[in-house]
This record gives C-alpha cells, structure tokens and sequence, in this order.
C-alpha cells in the first residue's frame, strides 16, 4: 500500500509539472481566469467525453492549491462524526500541443473523523448492504486522486479522446472495534467526436471497477463488540468481532455508454448527455472459501444538460442534472460443503431482499456581468435541487418501505472589486430544505401468515435517527471572501486566499434546532 501511494504521488506531480510547461502567456486576460469558469464555458470538459477537449479554445491553465476544512455541530446523520477536519493538496490544469489536448489532476486528502460510529465501510450509501458496530471512535482516512484526459483532433470534423481516474483511499479506526479499510476506485471513458458547424455529436463507452477490503478486529481491550450486517432498513444480521479479524471483500464492476449531442453558433450552446451504466457488486466473507454476504444490482440512467449564451454585458449559464437509479439487494443462497476434505461453498441462487428506487435533480441558473471575457464585477446563482427515494426490505410474505423526499432552493451573489495590484471577491448565499416521506410501512405481499418480525432484528432507533435527518427542513448560509494577487500580469500568475464560513441549521423533527459549520481555507497559485 505505502508503494502505491508513492507511485500514485509521484504520478501525479509528473502529470501536474507536465501540464505546466509552456503553460506563459503574453494575453493578461488570464490573470481572470478561474477553473470553475474555464468548465463551464466548456461543457464537454464536465462531460464523460474527454474527446470534447478538443472544443477548448482558452490558454493553457494551471492551479496549485492547499486547502483546510473543520467542521462540528449536532446536526449529523446517524452514521457521521461529531466534528473533522480535513488537509487538501491538489493541482489541475488544461494544456494545448498542437492537435493534441491534456487535462491533469491529483488530489491528496487527509481527514480525520471523530466519534464516529455505525460506520465500517468507506461510503454506507453505495449499496443497501453495509457493516456497521456501536462504538464510537476517531477514523482517519488518506485519499489520492489521479485524472487524466487527453484529446486529439484527427482531421477537420473528428477527434478521439479518453480519460482515467483513479482513486485509492485507507481508512483506520482507532478505538475497537478497529475496521481498516482500503479502497480503489478505477473509471475509464474512450470516446469520440464528431463536429460540424452548428452541431457537434459524441459517443463514449464507461468502465468502472471499485474494490474495497475490510478488516474489523479487536486489540484486546476486553470489549466483544457485535458487528452488523446492514441488509436494508437497518434490519441486520450480527456476529461477534474478537482479536480474529473479521473481513469482507466489496467488488463492483461497471458497463455503461454516453452519448452527446450539442447545438451551437458563435453566441450560444446547447450541450445535452444521456449515460447509462449497469453495476454489479459481489460480497464476500474473505475468512470462508467463497462464502458470500449479498449481491448488490443497479442500472442508472442521467441527464446532464448546459445551456449557454455569451454577450459582451451578460453571461447566461443554465445547468440542469437528473439520475435515475434502481438498485436492487440480493441474499446468496448458499450451502458449506466438504469436497476432498476441505471445505467450501456451494451456490445455489439468490433471492432479492431489499431495493432502492431513487430520482436525483439538480438545476440552477447563472448570470455573469461582465467587464471582459472572464472578468465579472458582479454574478449571482438560483437553483432548485432535491431527490426522492422508495426503499423497500422483503421478510415475505411482508415487505417493509420507506419514503423519502427533499427539496431544496438556494440562491448566492458574489461582488469583485478591481484594483491595480489585485482584486477582491466577497459573496453570500442561502439556502432552505423541505423535507418529508414515511419513515416505515408494512405491506402484505400473499396471505400467507406474516412472520415474527421480532425474530429479525431491526434499529428501530437508528432508523429514525437517519430518516429525521434526511427529511428535516432546514436553512443554510454561508460567507465567501477571496483576494487574488496579480505576480505577473503578462504571465497570467497569481496568488489566491480564499475564506468560507458555511452554516446550517434544522427546524423540523427530531433535529430541531441542532446545527452545523463548516469553516475553510484555501491558499492557491494560477498560471
């Protein structure tokens, strides 16, 4: 593990020093220059389709950033910690050699959790089976990211393009039970682009492979916590955790495409994206040979839309996101069977337990007012976002759902103000959520005798802990300063510190009045 992350660190400084060759320009307009800005005046840079860097028509750009978060309240999910914080050290960058198009990024996070508990896995939304014990304790977690994207243009109407990423993470407890987590998260997009005047078409194949290994075990302290298995709607199975680790093996493997269509004239651009993907994910019980703990499939549909129109006076951005997922949770039916005197596992099928249907949305419109192409003395943003997911766990004949809604509207102005030597950014924003759903009903699905659900054990507590935070309304606000220094105008170089307080607040449940903050600081160089 210590010689992976010091490829994937020295990999990544490679790309970041590669991207920032030649990356001086004599134009000062790129002293304006902001990443964020850069995407989105170029939606195939945000797409799934790294052959659209070719429609990059900015100068080559870099960023050098550290970056420190905290954060601590009493408004957290069930399974978050009391308080963190987070060290971030990441450079990106876009780059032009002739016909070919570079984009780099790498990313080092390091964070600790404290009192965290209900939480032995990486992320517990990522399938509807996860583990879980009952004794707090602080988890530190490393992440690298590594991305990549190259695009070339071959002839007058064609490009092809792919990119990479790459994330592997670690994760420790330290309190028992101790879960050590490893992580790897792999993501190729080949694609290729088709251009004309005032239309420009693409197409992409998605891979994905995730893995993720836990160890769960005792140091001796003379606890016997109990390990959960999560199998939908806090229903669990348990097994006591001792100085013998426990261990799981989470694979996922990923098949999807995209495809692209965008509509343009020298003013305006209409970017559209329809993707599928196709996951499956297999458990399995590393201390048993081929004993498996639950199957896990999901199909997810998106939309990912950009609709921009530049003038000299006023920018226009309206972005608009939607997926549309079904995930459904499978329990192996499985046999241990003694063959030439060892033992394995035989299987025979599998039956579903649990799904989740779920409809995520997000759209917001942008307004620049401008003094030149990427300098703004005023924007200001509204947007709606929200979900809605039916959760549905299966003890036949009785099937137990669950209903969960969110809506959220948000609004934000930031100002710039110009001086000779530098410029000053100062911006708010707000924020309110509606949240509502049922938290859980029981159907029958034949009329056949219910069983006794006393015999399957449920956190009745836990559940509604985490349903009353999902569905709490609540308002949320936050401060943004930035100043940027200009070192060298024609360069287009400058140093940036950057401020954010960011606050929320329940008003409904369970939650009532609990709150949360988050404070940040970031010191960055562009060129």
């Amino acid at each position: 593990m210590k010689f992976k992350k010091i490829y994937t660190l020295g990999l990544g400084l490679l790309i970041a020093g590669m991207s920032a060759v030649n990356a001086q320009t004599q134009d000062n307009e790129k002293i304006f220059y902001r990443m964020d800005r850069v995407k989105a005046n170029n939606p195939w840079t945000k797409s799934l389709n790294y052959a659209g860097l070719t429609f990059n028509e900015n100068q080559d750009f870099t960023i050098v950033e550290v970056d420190f978060q905290y954060g601590k309240g009493s408004f957290r999910n069930v399974n978050a910690p009391t308080a963190f914080n987070k060290t971030n050290l990441q450079t990106e960058s876009f780059r032009r050699l002739n016909k070919v198009f570079f984009y780099g990024k790498f990313s080092f996070d390091y964070m600790n959790r404290l009192k965290m508990g209900w939480c032995n896995v990486i992320n517990p939304y990522r399938s509807p089976i996860f583990f879980a014990d009952s004794m707090p304790g602080r988890q530190t977690m490393e992440t690298y990211i590594l991305e990549g994207g190259i695009g070339y243009m071959v002839g007058k109407h064609w490009s092809i393009g792919a990119k990479i990423d790459y994330l592997t993470a670690s994760n420790a407890k330290k309190k028992d039970a101790r879960n050590k987590n490893t992580y790897m998260n792999l993501k190729v997009y080949p694609g290729v682009v088709y251009r004309s005047k005032y239309l420009n078409l693409g197409l992409n194949f998605i891979y994905q492979k995730e893995m993720e290994n836990i160890d769960i075990r005792t140091i001796g302290t003379g606890r016997t916590p109990e390990l959960l298995s999560i199998e939908g709607l806090w229903f669990y199975t348990s097994e006591q955790i001792s100085s013998t680790s426990i261990t799981r093996d989470i694979r996922d493997e990923s098949l999807g495409g995209a495809a692209q269509v965008e509509f343009h004239t020298p003013r305006t651009r209409f970017f559209n994206q329809f993707s599928i993907l196709e996951k499956k994910q297999e458990i399995f019980k590393a201390n048993y040979n081929k004993e498996r703990g639950g199957e896990m499939k999901q199909r997810t549909y998106n939309y990912t839309g950009a609709f921009n129109v530049s003038g000299e006076k006023y920018n226009h951005y309206i972005n608009l996101q939607a997926d549309f997922s079904n995930m459904l949770g499978y329990e192996n039916i499985q046999q241990k069977e003694v063959i030439n005197q060892n033992s394995t596992w035989t299987q025979f099928g599998k039956k579903n337990k649990s799904s989740i249907e779920s409809t995520v949305y997000d759209v917001n419109y942008n307004l620049f007012r401008n003094r030149t192409a990427y300098n703004s003395c005023w924007n200001t943003q509204i947007g709606a976002k929200g979900f809605y997911a039916a959760r549905e766990y299966r003890l036949y004949p009785a099937k137990f759902q669950q209903i969960l809604r969110n809506t959220e509207g948000y609004l934000s102005f930031e100002k710039n103000f110009l001086f000779k030597k530098g410029m000053l950014d100062c911006g708010v924003n707000g924020a309110y959520t509606i949240g509502g759903g049922t938290m859980l009903k029981m159907k029958r699905e034949s009329e056949t005798v219910l069983p006794n659900i006393d015999e399957y054990p449920q956190r009745k507590d836990l559940l509604e802990q985490e349903f009353e935070y999902i569905t709490s309304n609540k308002i949320a606000g936050g401060v943004n300063v930035r100043y940027t220094y200009f070192l060298n105008k024609e360069k287009g170089m400058n140093l940036y510190a950057i401020g954010n307080v960011n606050y929320k607040k329940s008003t409904s449940g369970l939650y009532d009045g609990k709150d949360w903050t988050t404070l940040q600081a970031t010191i960055g160089l562009s060129f």
